[in-house]
């Protein structure tokens, strides 16, 4: 009985733990086709396939930074900042989605938050 009740015990983190390394580059690969379409105008493709990398792997800071980068490309600025938040939870002193998250903030004349933002990190 004690067995049973270890394992039962047990399964949400393993439900919950850390994507597979095939999941990542899964993950990672549709970050890069996401990425292409951003650069290539393809915003609409861009959110869907990087919507589709963060819930391939929700750890992935490089899916959350583009996500936000696309949501502002195309004026969803709540969505934006909610995407750019979950990446921050993730490394919050990860250089490039901070960079990021204050140029989306200077976007929207937020000037405060985004030097903050530069001298907490930089």
């Amino acid at each position: 009985m004690a067995v049973v009740l270890m394992a039962v015990m047990l399964m949400p983190v393993s439900l919950t733990g850390c994507p597979s390394k095939a999941r990542q580059e899964k993950g990672q690969a549709k970050v890069e086709l996401g990425s292409a379409y951003l650069v290539e105008g393809a915003t609409e493709q861009a959110i869907a396939t990087l919507q589709e990398a963060t819930k391939i792997d929700r750890r992935n800071i490089d899916a959350w930074n583009q996500l936000g980068m696309a949501m502002m490309k195309r004026g969803e600025f709540e969505q934006g900042e909610d995407a750019f938040k979950k990446g921050l939870r993730l490394n919050e002193n990860n250089a490039s989605i901070n960079l990021n998250y204050s140029y989306f903030l200077l976007k929207q004349e937020r000037w405060e938050e985004a030097v903050d933002i530069q001298f907490e990190v930089f």
